[in-house]
């Protein structure tokens, strides 16, 4: 997997996507569309848009798909905080 887009702008990247990416080391198959929506979060939108496609996702098993949703959770309530922090 040697997307440019891991980790945008040499920031940590977002749970979900560390978490995708965890899977794709230990040789699971994740669809393309889930990479490429991981890698384009800028908000709990895209982030919604991502948890969506998870949920549909017929490849991957239902305990990764909890993994994933878990961490996709802890990314949305880290948003809305620093969201509140900066007072948008």
């Amino acid at each position: 997997m040697n997307n440019p887009k891991l980790i945008k702008n040499g920031g940590e990247g977002t749970n979900v996507g560390k978490a995708l990416r965890w899977l794709v080391k230990q040789g699971k198959a994740v669809s393309p569309e889930l990479l490429e929506l991981a890698g384009n979060i800028t908000g709990i939108k895209q982030l919604s848009t991502l948890g969506d496609a998870i949920r549909g996702d017929k490849n991957l098993p239902e305990a990764d798909k909890t993994i994933l949703l878990q961490e996709m959770e802890n990314d949305m309530v880290e948003m809305v905080e620093v969201t509140k922090r900066l007072g948008m």
